[in-house]
């Protein structure tokens, strides 16, 4: 199971990948016009992504809304989509 630390920085370190953007504040909205980040951007943020973490991550969007699009709120969603996926092979 992957530690919320490590989801932290892959998340960090995928935004900087295609943006070269150091997100620094935990609670900044990923979706704030003043980042400048074009929506496209993140199809290829949440590729690599799903790519570091090898499980899908794409799936949270339905139970979430836009307030999951922070640091924090990101790596939580992820790490309990996680869980879920975990207790659902040990079935």
């Amino acid at each position: 199971m992957i530690l919320r630390e490590e989801i932290k920085e892959t998340i960090r370190s995928a935004v900087v990948e295609v943006t070269d953007l150091a997100i620094l504040d935990d609670d900044t909205c990923l979706l704030d016009s003043h980042l400048r980040i074009p929506p496209v951007a993140f199809l290829y943020i949440f590729d690599i992504i799903e790519k570091q973490l090898n499980f899908p991550v794409c799936d949270f969007f339905a139970k979430n809304t836009f307030e999951v699009m922070t640091l924090k709120n990101l790596t939580e969603a992820l790490y309990y989509e996680q869980t879920l996926a975990v207790k659902k092979c040990s079935v």
